[in-house]
C-alpha cells in the first residue's frame, strides 16, 4: 500500500483496548493496573467501546503510555518498565504490553552530604539552612505488601561539632502512590531534627514533627502541584555565649502549623545540568490559620531560562535565573513586620547566592546573620565544555562556568521604609 506519513499516522483514531502486565512478583496486579489505567484515562476504551473522552488519536495514546511509564517509575519500586503497543482485537484499538522489573525488597544506603545553605527555611524535614558535612544512612522497605508502598527510616549526624551540639536528624518516611488521574502519590515524613547554626547565627534549633504531602502527576493537563501540611514544634533552647541581643531574643519554643502549595512547571532537558529549556516555580505558605502560635504568609517565585549558544561546535549554554520572595506576619505580632528567625530567608552559599559564604548576605547584629523578610536575586551563567582529552571531561563530564549574580536581602524595617517612601 501507499506509504503513510508521520502526520497522517499521528492523527489516526486510536485507543487502548487492553493492558497486559508482565514481570510482577510482589506487586499486586490489580494495584499496578489501576495505576496504569489512571494515566490512560483519556485514551482507554470501556468494554471495547470508544475512549472515555471521545475519539483519541495515535499521538494521544503515545502520550498516555508515556504518562503511565512516568507514574510507574515515580513509585521507586521498579528498576525498569518497557512498553509495547500491539494491534488490538477491535479495529481502531491497540493493546498495551508492559514488562516490569521490581527492585529488591530491602535497600540499605549510606554516605556523606554537604549542606551549603538555602534561601528559605522549607519544611522541617528539608531544613538545610546551616553549613555542615553530615554522615547519613537509611533503610527502606519497598512494596512489602504489594501496594507499591515504601517505608523507611534515615538519619544523619553532622561532622562538625560547635560549642554545643552537632546537627543531626532521625526521620521516618512513608510513600503511597494513588491510582487516580489527579493524584500521583501521598508522602509523609515524621521525626526530629537538630540544626546547629552557631557558626553563622549563634543559635541551635530543635524541631520535632513532620509533614504530609499530596502531589499531582506532573505530566497531565490537570497538574496542580504539591500540597503540604506541616506541623512542627520548634525550640531554640540555647544560644552561644557571645550571641547578639537580636539572636538572644529569639530563644524559646514555637509551634508552626502551616499549609504550603508548590507549583513547578519544568521544561528543562536535564534537571541537574540543563542545556536548554525553562523552569518556573511558585511556592505559597500560610502558617497559623487554625493551629499554632506563629502566623505568617510567605511567597516565593523562581524563573529559569537556559539557551544553547554557538551550536554543536561551541556547546555552550547561557543560563539566567531570577528568584524573589517575601514573608509577612499577621495577627497580634503583625505590627513589627518581623517573623521568627527560623521562618526568615537567608542568602549566601552555592545553593542561594554564589560568591558569598553561607548566610553571608543581609542584616547582621555583631557577627550573627539575622536573615530577612524579603529577598531578590538574579544570576547569569555561561557554561562551557572543558577540553575533551582532560581528566575532568573523561571522568566526570565536567564543564566550566562563568557567572555573575546580584541580589539583596532586607529586614522588615527596611522594607517598611521603602514602602513608606513609595507611598509619598
Amino acid at each position: 500500500g501507499a506509504e503513510v506519513t508521520w502526520e497522517e499516522m499521528s492523527t489516526r483514531p486510536l485507543s487502548v483496548g487492553g493492558v497486559v502486565i508482565e514481570g510482577l512478583s510482589r506487586s499486586r496486579p490489580a494495584v499496578v493496573y489501576a495505576l496504569v489505567r489512571a494515566a490512560l484515562a483519556d485514551v482507554m476504551t470501556d468494554h471495547g467501546g470508544p475512549s472515555r473522552d471521545g475519539e483519541s488519536t495515535f499521538t494521544d495514546v503515545v502520550d498516555g503510555v508515556t504518562r503511565a511509564l512516568a507514574r510507574i517509575r515515580s513509585t521507586d519500586v521498579f528498576k525498569g518498565a518497557d512498553a509495547l503497543l500491539d494491534r488490538g482485537i477491535v479495529d481502531g484499538t491497540a493493546d498495551l504490553r508492559l514488562v516490569m522489573s521490581e527492585k529488591k525488597l530491602l535497600q540499605l544506603s549510606g554516605g556523606t552530604s554537604i549542606s551549603t545553605g538555602s534561601v528559605g527555611s522549607g519544611t522541617a524535614s528539608d531544613a538545610s539552612s546551616g553549613e555542615d558535612t553530615a554522615i547519613s544512612g537509611s533503610v527502606f522497605i519497598r512494596n512489602a505488601f504489594g501496594y507499591l508502598e515504601s517505608v523507611g527510616v534515615n538519619g544523619s549526624w553532622g561532622a562538625r561539632t560547635y560549642k554545643h551540639y552537632p546537627s543531626h536528624s532521625f526521620v521516618f518516611e512513608v510513600s503511597q502512590p494513588f491510582p487516580v488521574p489527579a493524584v500521583a502519590f501521598v508522602k509523609g515524613k515524621f521525626g526530629t531534627w537538630m540544626m546547629n547554626n552557631e557558626s553563622r547565627s549563634s543559635y541551635v534549633v530543635q524541631t520535632t514533627g513532620g509533614h504530609i504531602e499530596i502531589a499531582s502527576a506532573d505530566d497531565t493537563d490537570s497538574f496542580w502541584g504539591r500540597l503540604i501540611y506541616e506541623s512542627t514544634w520548634r525550640d531554640i533552647p540555647l544560644v552561644s555565649d557571645n550571641a547578639s541581643v537580636s539572636v538572644s531574643e529569639e530563644t524559646g519554643p514555637s509551634w508552626k502549623s502551616a499549609l504550603k502549595h508548590i507549583y513547578r512547571l519544568d521544561r528543562r532537558d536535564d534537571p541537574l545540568m540543563p542545556r536548554s529549556g525553562r523552569c518556573f516555580s511558585v511556592e505559597t505558605e500560610l502558617a497559623g490559620l487554625a493551629l499554632g502560635d506563629v502566623r505568617f504568609a510567605k511567597q516565593e517565585f523562581e524563573f529559569q531560562e537556559h539557551v544553547p549558544v554557538g551550536g554543536d561546535a561551541v556547546d555552550a549554554t547561557l543560563s539566567m535565573t531570577l528568584r524573589f520572595g517575601g514573608v509577612v506576619p499577621y495577627g497580634p505580632d503583625s505590627s513589627t513586620g518581623k517573623v521568627r528567625i527560623h521562618d526568615r530567608f537567608f542568602l549566601g552559599g552555592p545553593a542561594s547566592f554564589r560568591g558569598f559564604r553561607t548566610r553571608g548576605v543581609g542584616p547582621q547584629d555583631k557577627t550573627d546573620s539575622l536573615g530577612g523578610e524579603g529577598y531578590c536575586t538574579a544570576l547569569a551563567m555561561l557554561s562551557l565544555p572543558v577540553p575533551e582529552r582532560s581528566v575532568l571531561a573523561q571522568t566526570f563530564d565536567a564543564r566550566a562556568h562563568v557567572f555573575g549574580c546580584v541580589g539583596a536581602l532586607e529586614s522588615a524595617s527596611v522594607l517598611r521604609k521603602w514602602r513608606d517612601l513609595n507611598a509619598q
